[in-house]
């Protein structure tokens, strides 16, 4: 199997069991971003550099989706 197809069923696989379990939003999309950082880390040298930059856009995403949760609690704390 090529490598792209075995990273994409284990992320499938990863969110599904995430939202059978976890029922805040914000912890989802935590662990999806520290489960996809993990996934990407280990499968980057097996990507090609137009996929690692398709890649990088969905981690800046999903980074700048965790700094706007960590701003939100943050807030919610000093409130």
């Amino acid at each position: 199997m090529k490598y792209k197809t075995i990273f994409l069923i284990i992320l499938v696989v990863y969110i599904t069991i995430l939202s059978i379990f976890v029922r805040t939003p914000d912890l989802y999309l935590n662990l999806i971003l520290i489960g996809f950082l993990i996934e990407y880390e280990i499968f980057k040298p097996y990507f090609s550099k137009e996929t690692q930059e398709k890649l990088n856009i969905i981690v800046y995403i999903l980074i700048g989706i965790f700094i706007l949760i960590v701003f939100r609690k943050i807030h919610e704390i000093l409130s």
